[in-house]
């Protein structure tokens, strides 16, 4: 199928040290096929096992590294969207601590809460629109644009969205009510509204972040309070730019921030004034573009798209120590949409906008995850094999050959001119154009056959009809005369010519005579009417 997931054999991007001086795994990659548009949302679990990918063709599709092949094929697909939730994009996919439970943000108020194999438990509940206060209602009023579950507590889950607000779930009361809600407007003009782009925790859970469409970067503790926050980066990212992703180093101590406007910012948690460093050139297409850490958070990897000059999308890596640019490595299917640094496995996982994910993977640095797939070769059975080899070691195609060929309909429409024509050269013959004008055609053979005879009626002449069989209707009567043939012989009409007994005839009664006699009068006297 063109839809299934196929393998590609792994690029080589150098597999010495030489080449790879930062101990990065970017040696080689594998492809994972099967969406037809962009990967835009991606989950691994915690232990680097099974795989969740949702891209805009409104799929999600499901990979498990220990069950696949080098043929790297899904081994589910489903569609949250369907008839009764409607086409929505997906913004975020987040695994809990535990594996059984992932959650789905779609372009909607709603999330959705799926188990392990994919079937939907329920809906996150929906708030009031129409109620100003955020606080009075029980779920998000707008767009969900990022999620993210909680490491130490594996019931509570961290959703964000454009209403200006986080809420905190418990996994066992979506339905009801959220635990506990975060507004991100805190400390900003009335007339402004901090929409979230994303959110999460830091890696101890420790912290929760936001980052909101204005360009602003929040933090709060986990535990609490949440009436403001309690470290505001205001001015991150210029006004009005979304901020697409967040990333905290291991030890809490820098924050790197992924700007819509091309530029990645590091930040000292324990200074927050300015930016230690400022990265620029890192054009983005997409609102959810993010920004990782290396599991020893000597890295920051950002991803790029294609800017005005054209060419791939590509991974960029920046050293925590030297704050410059360590590498680069391009991406051959396109843009970078959603990209995933696995702590477990150290494999980058990309999301393009070609419908491929991207696994990155060094031989050496990695462990388990694609490594797994590609392993393993498909195991054939051995009663395929003695069928193919021993029963039928040479097979044919009869179909391939000329006299079983068929071939289109202008091909055969041709050869059949060309037997008609003499010279061969397949043009029509004026005689045959001819022949074929005046030879009756299938319709008028199968009429003529079944002997139904064409209703003439209307093209007769009706006086010259009654001429032709006055003759036989008065030697042989049908209706009325035949009656009187043996009685009546003669016929006798009625003598029309006079009838003085009838006194109301129009010529011969004697109202006609009246008037005769009535007009002679008048004229006598000279008062008869002149004629006209």
């Amino acid at each position: 199928e063109a839809s299934s997931s196929s393998s590609t054999p792994p690029s080589a991007h150098g597999d010495s040290a030489a080449s790879n001086p930062h101990s990065l795994p970017i040696a080689k990659h594998a492809k994972l096929r099967g969406h037809q548009k962009v990967v835009c949302a991606l989950a691994l679990d915690r232990k680097g096992a099974r795989l969740i990918t949702g891209s805009w063709d409104h799929t999600l599709r499901f990979w498990d590294f220990a069950g696949m092949t080098t043929t790297l094929q899904s081994f589910r697909e489903i569609d949250p969207t369907g008839e009764y939730y409607g086409a929505y994009t997906y913004n975020q996919i987040a695994w809990s601590s535990t594996g059984e439970l992932f959650a789905l943000c779609r372009a909607h108020a709603q999330p959705l809460l799926y188990d392990r194999e994919g079937s939907e438990i329920c809906e996150f509940c929906k708030g009031d629109q129409y109620v100003t206060e955020q606080a009075n209602t029980k779920g998000h009023t707008a767009e969900v644009t990022g999620c993210e579950w909680s490491r130490v507590q594996p019931d509570v889950v961290l959703t964000g969205a454009k209403d200006s607000t986080l809420r905190l779930w418990n996994a066992e009361r979506l339905m009801k009510r959220n635990t506990t809600i975060i507004k991100t407007a805190q400390g900003i003009a009335r007339w402004r509204r901090a929409m979230v782009s994303c959110c999460g925790f830091s890696p101890d859970c420790s912290l929760l972040y936001a980052g909101c469409h204005e360009g602003s970067v929040m933090l709060w503790p986990y535990d609490g309070p949440f009436t403001k926050p309690a470290q505001h980066l205001k001015d991150a990212h210029p006004v009005d730019t979304p901020i697409t992703g967040i990333c905290i180093t291991n030890d809490n101590r820098l924050l790197a921030s992924r700007g819509g406007e091309g530029t990645m910012k590091i930040w000292d948690l324990r200074k927050l004034g300015t930016p230690l460093a400022v990265f620029t050139g890192l054009e983005t297409a997409y609102d959810n573009n993010d920004v990782a850490c290396s599991p020893d958070s000597r890295y920051f990897l950002v991803g790029t798209s294609s800017g005005k000059g054209g060419g791939p999308g590509e991974l960029r890596f920046f050293a925590r120590d030297t704050l410059s640019p360590a590498a680069s490595v391009p991406i051959p299917g396109g843009n970078v949409a959603r990209l995933l640094w696995h702590p477990e496995l150290n494999q980058i996982l990309v999301g393009s906008s070609d419908g491929i994910c991207y696994v990155f993977y060094d031989p050496v640095l990695s462990t388990k995850g694609a490594l797994l797939s590609l392993a393993k070769v498909r195991k054939v059975d051995p009663s395929d094999r003695i069928i193919e080899e021993v029963i039928t070691p040479d097979i044919r195609t009869p179909h391939v050959l000329p006299q079983f060929r068929e071939d289109s309909w202008k091909a055969l429409r041709r050869r059949e001119r060309q037997l008609l024509v003499p010279d061969g050269s397949g043009l029509p013959n004026p005689k045959d154009a001819e022949l074929a004008m005046n030879r009756p055609s299938k319709k008028h053979e199968l009429v003529k056959s079944l002997g139904i005879t064409k209703n003439t009626i209307r093209e007769e002449d009706p006086v010259a009809k009654l001429r032709a069989v006055a003759k036989e209707a008065e030697e042989n009567p049908i209706y009325i005369d035949h009656v009187y043939k043996k009685n009546q012989p003669k016929r006798i009409y009625a003598d029309t010519t006079r009838d003085d007994g009838d006194p109301s005839h129009p010529i011969f009664g004697d109202r006609a005579e009246k008037k005769q006699k009535l007009l002679h009068e008048l004229k006598a006297t000279g008062a008869a009417p002149k004629p006209h």
